[in-house]
């Protein structure tokens, strides 16, 4: 009886604090917002990337923030590129996307966790 409630009070505190690490946002860090620098941010939250699918124009800069209790990685399923372990907690990365294309990219730590950046020629 007392094995149950001690993995149901991890499970409750685990998804508080997931909880509020999603919530704990800064302005301009939302992984909806594009600022007018080319900058896109990638949040890793629940060990998902949001937004799953993002759209670049080539030379634009992507920041994943890691907001998970593990380390993670982005790496494309071809290798042609790959963001290492950038460590956990709100730790972030960044990679300035060098060709167009659409890139689908997983994580090496925990491979179901999948996204894709969809990288165009920017218009002149």
């Amino acid at each position: 009886m007392a094995y149950g409630n001690l993995a149901s009070l991890a499970i409750t505190t685990l998804l508080l604090v997931q909880t509020t690490w999603i919530e704990d946002t800064a302005p301009g860090h939302r992984s909806d917002a594009v600022s007018s620098s080319n900058k896109h941010v990638i949040e890793i939250t629940a060990f998902t990337f949001q937004p799953g699918y993002l759209e670049v124009a080539v030379g634009d800069t992507v920041i994943w923030i890691n907001r998970d209790i593990v380390p993670h990685t982005a790496t494309a399923i071809d290798e042609s590129w790959n963001v290492p372990d950038f460590g956990q907690n709100k730790k972030s990365t960044q990679l300035v996307v060098q060709n167009k294309g659409i890139q689908p990219y997983f994580c090496r730590y925990h491979p179901s966790m999948k996204g894709t950046i969809n990288a165009k020629v920017a218009p002149e």
